[in-house]
């Protein structure tokens, strides 16, 4: 059985307060309990025993009408509350997990995490806190506070009666953390395969166009199907079980409220009890059982919750890649725009993946030079990019910028570093605004004439700046998209001051016309930038980018195992080979 979570402690003064008067309403339910019992119990005794009238009996009946509406309205004030602390967790949480993957000091923490995971969490999965702090969290307040109280208002009353109910009450909690346990492993597979049908459903999402392309869009529809009946599954088995443990339950406190009403119904009957202690006594046992058998009912509401916030503590308890000190006599820059990089010995293997991307690879890269990246599909090449970037870090090796270690600078230096930085990923990202505000992002200010020299530069004369762009280019094709994220690399050199260009196929999804033109303005103008030419890294598969380049480096699958005495991975191709 699951308790309270007190990490949720750690969101906040809101949070702790909210919580403390949740405690407080169930004390003052679990009171209230008791005044009911003993007034509706009174009340028969003046009946049935002392023979009042009506009139006798309003005080009382007064009384019992105040206790049980005040108990209705503490009730919904108690869901009111609790849903209100729902809502702020799952607020606090949600900011909380996106201010630590966007501000790792050494790069973000979602690039740690699988893209799945994270969706499926701060979506769907964290709307389990309603379940877990709207109804479990009040029900567990009342199994802690009913018992209690009630049971020391029978010891009070009838000893032999409080005794039945300490010795059959545990049985209900023990069969309880049986079937919690059970469902635990049900809630946990139920989970796993939420976060596989996230993942595999955001990954055909981003990949839809490139699927539709090569005729593949409706092949992914069995993988998603069989995700999905997976999880109906699951989903089906938890049910079950919430099923089966509601019974169980209801069983197991109705044979024990049944033990304590015998022995009761017998003492009445041979005058050793009186009625209205008998009554008082039949009425609390129940609420009794029915506080902590709930806590069992609404543990399947809270599953989700308490899975949700296991993984969302895992993200914000990661530990932060902090960058050592700093060593002695070095500048306060790293500096971008005019460094010799030096990659040493890099060796990287992505999270859940046994291949390596790069496994030992050395490569030096001069200032102003046009370098490109040739190899297999899986080679590490985009690799090699992102750990430019130092939104990566290797597992072995170091990234050098003139002696200066990349991976060992300061949050500072890398935001510095990365001023120097124009990059184009695999996918051009767009934002929803024009093709100004996508060309000028990244580099603010900037001047309309700047935006229109640099598409025309890049071929792409024909976008207006002010034409409208959809999320992510929806009304701009596959190659106007590109063009756009040629036309931000140029800006970004020209007005933003940037000299280390990194690409990753830069031409692609362009014809062999328009790429000529593309490839052509861009490296032109990049090598002819005032006071030093850009360093150009660039992945290339096509032979038109190989050519425009100054150099060629041919990365080796690394796969493919080589001899110890091959050293490291090195396959640099002088221009003049390219063939």
């Amino acid at each position: 059985m699951a308790a309270f979570d007190a990490r949720l402690t750690r969101l906040g003064l809101r949070v702790r307060a909210r919580l403390a008067g949740l405690a407080v309403l169930g004390g003052v339910v679990a009171l209230l309990v008791v005044g009911q019992a003993w007034l509706i119990a009174d009340g028969i005794d003046a009946v049935f025993v002392r023979h009042r009238g009506t009139r006798a009996l309003m005080p009382t009946l007064l009384a019992l009408g105040a206790v049980a509406g005040a108990r209705a309205l503490l009730s919904g004030l108690t869901t009111l509350v609790a849903g209100g602390t729902a809502d702020t967790m799952k607020s606090l949480l949600r900011r909380q997990i996106m201010v630590r993957l966007l501000t790792d000091p050494a790069g973000p923490a979602a690039a740690r995490l699988p893209s799945g995971r994270l969706i499926a969490l701060v979506t769907r999965g964290l709307d389990g806190l309603d379940g877990y702090v709207g109804r479990y969290l009040p029900q567990l307040v009342l199994a802690a506070t009913v018992p209690g109280v009630a049971g020391v208002a029978i010891a009070r009353v009838d000893w032999l009666s409080a005794a039945i109910v300490a010795v059959t009450l545990p049985l209900v909690v023990v069969f309880m953390v049986l079937i919690g346990l059970a469902t635990r492993e049900h809630t946990q597979a139920r989970w796993r395969t939420l976060e596989r049908l996230a993942h595999h459903y955001a990954d055909t999402l981003s990949g839809l166009t490139t699927l539709q392309v090569f005729g593949r869009a409706r092949a992914q529809l069995t993988g998603l199907a069989r995700t999905n009946e997976a999880h109906r599954r699951q989903t089906m088995a938890a049910l079950r079980w919430a099923f089966c443990s509601a019974l169980v339950l209801e069983l197991v406190a109705s044979l024990s409220v049944a033990l304590v009403a015998v022995a009761i119904g017998l003492r009445v009957l041979s005058g050793a009890m009186d009625l209205r202690s008998a009554f008082f006594v039949l009425l609390l046992t129940p609420e009794i059982y029915l506080a902590v058998r709930r806590v069992g009912t609404y543990y399947h509401d809270s599953s989700d919750g308490v899975a949700a916030c296991d993984e969302a503590f895992a993200i914000l308890d990661l530990p932060a890649r902090a960058a050592p000190p700093e060593p002695p006599g070095i500048g306060a820059r790293l500096p971008a725009r005019t460094a010799r990089l030096h990659l040493l010995d890099l060796h990287l293997t992505y999270p859940g993946r046994d291949r390596p991307a790069l496994a030992g690879l050395t490569l030096t890269v001069d200032a102003g030079e046009t370098l490109a990246l040739v190899g297999p599909s899986g080679c590490g090449k985009s690799t090699v990019l992102s750990l430019l970037t130092g939104l990566r870090e290797p597992d072995h090796g170091r990234v050098l910028a003139d002696g200066i270690d990349l991976h060992a600078s300061s949050p500072a230096r890398l935001a510095e570093w990365r001023r120097g930085l124009a990059w184009l990923p695999q996918r051009s990202v767009l934002v929803d605004g024009t093709v100004g505000d996508n060309v000028a992002l990244g580099t603010p200010g900037i001047e309309r004439d700047d935006v229109c020299a640099a598409l025309v530069a890049v071929g792409a004369g024909d976008l207006l700046p002010e034409r409208p762009v959809g999320e992510n280019g929806s009304s701009l094709s596959a190659g106007q998209r590109r063009r756009v994220g040629l036309a931000r690399v140029l800006v970004r050199c020209q007005v933003g001051g940037a000299r280390l260009v990194l690409l990753d196929e830069p031409t692609a999804a362009l014809d062999p016309a328009t790429e000529a033109c593309a490839l052509h303005g861009l490296l032109e103008r990049l090598r002819a930038l005032p006071g030093h030419p850009a360093t150009v890294l660039m992945v290339a598969h096509r032979p038109s980018l190989m050519a425009a380049a100054d150099r060629i480096v041919a990365l080796p699958d690394p796969a493919v195992r080589r001899p110890s005495s091959a050293g490291p991975a090195r396959l640099c191709t002088p221009a003049g080979l390219r063939g």
